[in-house]
């Protein structure tokens, strides 16, 4: 309780520094668990850097916060373990390890990075039925789409919005949560929206019954949710979508089973809730984060109101200005697969392979040397 206290960063640091001590044994993965449940909220990390700099140790990770660290990260080859961000995941609750084999993408490491291969065999399979096929790009536009997105602006226009807690963004029948529900599964999975027994289903998984600790450590091992998510992988593997699936060599002989449980598990912890809070902050269901040096937070309306909505690009730099200061994934990780060195202090430290090494999205939006002077401040216009 005293590290944790009174010089937590500092100790993490000194134990990452030296992971064989029986100190850091003991002491860093308590340490690193309960400092992993809030660290990856924006506010949190920008309040850490603040007070810590550009780099620092948290939840049992090296921060390395730069526009150009998560850059380089995120485009090159990455090791992967057991994390979802800075939090650590159960294994017995990853697709499809109770059947067959681990298929959850964000846990294995590229081949470029030490993996099998079955990091890019998985997410190839998984984008060709799912994200790039000809029919899906079809259903994105069809007469159907269009139909759930009119439906959607009427529940707008007759449903009270002025926040998160009213009736568009917390129905579960009308507004946009469904809307969500229905949009995504039609255009990906080719599920009918009319389909009333099989989105009961899908409503009760993604709308509130099953929440994403089933799929942390140790919460895992209590939130146990394994019938319903069997029968969100049944309702996956009868789509449309995956009607025709076969197994291919080139894909790491993937089957329709894995590839329908890998899905359930990226649809409900990044798949949906993404989508969902997207939208959320761009219609201004809750204002933007005040960052330091602010008076007070965006009002996203006053914006909003005043775009040409005929205009794709203002449109598009609206959207993404939102998503900016209020990323939709804050955090993800990688693991050092070779010794690497990181400023912190105005010091030089050198840490060892096999460090956990986050990667903050959050701070990389609002990086001043990257974004300028100006980079907690709302600029729909900027470069």
């Amino acid at each position: 309780i005293l590290i944790f206290l009174v010089a937590s960063h500092s100790f993490q640091k000194w134990a990452l520094l030296h992971p064989d001590s029986i100190l850091s044994l003991v002491f860093l993965p308590p340490l690193a668990l309960l400092e992993s449940t809030s660290v990856g909220q924006t506010m949190n990390l920008v309040e850490l850097r603040e007070k810590e700099g550009e780099n620092f140790c948290a939840a049992g990770m090296v921060w390395l916060c730069g526009f150009e660290d998560v850059s380089a990260a995120l485009t090159g080859p990455q090791a992967r373990t057991d994390y979802l961000g800075a939090r650590p995941l159960l294994r017995e609750s990853l697709p499809d390890t109770s059947r067959s084999r681990n298929v959850f993408l964000p846990s294995l490491s590229d081949r470029e990075a030490g993996g099998a291969g079955d990091h890019g065999a998985f997410r190839r399979c998984f984008e060709e039925h799912l994200l790039r096929g000809p029919e899906v790009q079809k259903r994105r536009t069809d007469d159907t789409a269009e139909k759930l997105l009119d439906a959607l602006a009427k529940d707008y226009r007759e449903l009270p919005h002025d926040w998160w807690g009213q009736a568009f963004y917390n129905g579960t029948e009308r507004g946009l949560r469904p809307f969500v529900t229905k949009y995504l599964h039609y255009v990906m999975f080719g599920i009918d929206p009319d389909d009333h027994e099989r989105f009961k289903v899908l409503v009760r998984f993604y709308l509130g019954e099953v929440p994403i600790t089933h799929y942390l450590w140790p919460r895992g091992y209590i939130d146990d949710y394994d019938d319903i998510i069997n029968q969100v992988i049944e309702i996956y593997e009868e789509s449309p979508a995956l009607k025709k699936f076969e197994v291919k060599v080139e894909e790491f002989d993937m089957t329709r089973r894995e590839l329908a449980a890998l899905a359930v598990s990226i649809m409900r912890i990044v798949g949906f809730p993404g989508f969902a809070e997207l939208a959320e902050g761009v219609t201004g269901a809750w204002q933007m984060p005040q960052y330091p040096g602010l008076d007070n937070s965006l009002d996203q309306k006053v914006v909003w109101d005043q775009l040409d909505l005929n205009s794709t690009e203002e449109v598009r730099q609206y959207i993404l200005e939102c998503a900016r200061l209020k990323a939709p994934v804050q955090v993800s990780h990688r693991v050092s697969t070779a010794p690497f060195s990181a400023v912190m202090d105005g010091k030089n430290y050198t840490f060892p392979a096999g460090t956990k090494i986050a990667i903050p999205l959050a701070l990389a939006n609002v990086d001043r040397d990257s974004w300028g002077p100006d980079a907690y401040e709302f600029d729909m216009k900027r470069d």
